[in-house]
């Protein structure tokens, strides 16, 4: 005994088999009415006798022919819209706009540094394009200067009369710490004017201070001397007035002896005169 199977010549679109009860694939653009065989083709998406399968990672459409944007970050299966997101440095829907206001990155979340003249960094990995603002460096000017300079590439050295030789601000160059003692200015490099007052009158202090002690030196050496002097003008006048002393001494003695030999001489005259009148008067007599 054989079963016969009716079927229709004609199933209507999206059914087949017995009766027309089965409904094709839903992938299927359509199906063979008898097996559901999708000889039709597959809806946008998907592949495969059956449609059972997606396109493959980065296609989409009819027949997975097309390929989605580059700057999507895969797309939708059916009709390539960016719904897994878009690559670094794109936005919106359909991943169209490139990042901008100084944003680059994966959804343009990263904030661009320290680009000179404040312009748009790279949309896609941040670098600046035309430099780094003063007092930074690298790639994407995330990095201050290096100990010691400063300014537009960091070319700059720091002055070297800084409180703390060459430590100054990466971006201005101003010293930290203010400047060494005979210093000023915003980088100290200008001498001190109040610093050179100082050292002007400190100058003619010392020369003064100086020339009052070679003069005080002088002076005590002229007194030395003239002391000196008249000490020994003093004992040469001693030993003179001894001298006269001893000298007059010398003569009045010698005076006195003089005057005792006179003295006796007269006398002796005298006894002889003395005799004379006697003889006259020795002759008168007789």
């Amino acid at each position: 005994m054989y079963l016969i199977y009716s079927f229709s010549p004609e199933c209507f679109y999206g059914y087949f088999g017995k009766n027309c009860e089965q409904r094709c694939n839903d992938k299927c653009d359509g199906c063979n009415n008898v097996n559901g065989v999708c000889d039709r083709g597959c809806q946008a998406g998907w592949k495969g006798d059956n449609c059972q399968q997606q396109c493959s990672y980065g296609f989409y459409g009819q027949n997975c022919e097309q390929r989605c944007d580059d700057r999507c970050t895969g797309c939708s299966n059916v009709n390539g819209t960016c719904d897994r997101g878009c690559n670094p440095g794109w936005k919106g829907d359909n991943c169209q706009k490139q990042c901008q206001d100084k944003k680059y990155g994966l959804n343009c979340s990263e904030n661009c540094e320290n680009c000179r003249d404040l312009r748009q960094c790279h949309y896609i990995n941040g670098s600046c394009l035309n430099g780094c603002s003063s007092g930074f460096q690298g790639e994407k000017c995330t990095m201050e200067c290096a100990f010691g300079f400063y300014g537009i590439g960091c070319l700059q050295e720091c002055s070297s009369f800084c409180k703390i030789s060459h430590t100054c601000h990466h971006v201005t160059g101003l010293c930290k710490d203010g400047c060494k003692n005979g210093w000023q200015g915003n980088n100290c490099f200008e001498i001190s004017k109040v610093e050179n007052t100082d050292t002007d009158w400190k100058s003619k202090f010392n020369g003064m201070l100086g020339a009052f002690c070679v003069l005080l030196v002088l002076t005590g050496c002229l007194v030395a001397y003239l002391l000196t002097l008249t000490r020994r003008n003093k004992k040469r006048r001693t030993n003179q007035h001894q001298h006269d002393v001893s000298t007059r001494q010398g003569r009045s003695q010698y005076c006195e002896d003089q005057a005792g030999e006179t003295a006796g001489s007269g006398y002796h005259e005298l006894s002889e005169y003395s005799t004379v009148p006697r003889t006259y008067q020795n002759l008168e007599t007789y």
